[in-house]
């Protein structure tokens, strides 16, 4: 959260794009989502969990810690289209879009940029 406000400087653009994400990733439990199959099929092929032991949804913070541990190894037009698909094409007020959080947070995992 914090990274994103820093760089919309608008706390509620960034909030928007995540309450986004997690709707997006939420997809993968419907079976009738298109986005949904599409985000399930991609973390399938990365081997990226996205349940837990009981069946459950892990949550998005669990499911981006495995995504930037691969995010290195993922040519750019990879790294577009998983932007895409778990963001969306979210273009509120000034142009920032929910992968602004993501582009920041992902590839910066390491460095604990995630404060929220």
């Amino acid at each position: 959260m914090t990274a994103g406000t820093e760089v919309t400087r608008n706390a509620s653009k960034v909030a928007r794009g995540l309450v986004s994400v997690q709707s997006r990733l939420n997809q993968v439990v419907d079976e009738g989502s298109t986005t949904g199959k599409a985000l399930t099929a991609w973390y399938n092929e990365h081997n990226i969990a996205i349940y837990d032991q009981q069946g459950q949804l892990l949550s998005l913070y669990d499911v981006l810690t495995q995504v930037a541990e691969i995010w290195p190894t993922l040519t750019k037009n990879e790294q577009a289209y998983y932007l895409n698909q778990q963001a969306g094409e979210i273009l509120p007020l000034q142009g920032e879009y929910a992968g602004t959080y993501l582009e920041l947070y992902i590839p910066n995992h390491n460095r604990n940029i995630m404060v929220a």
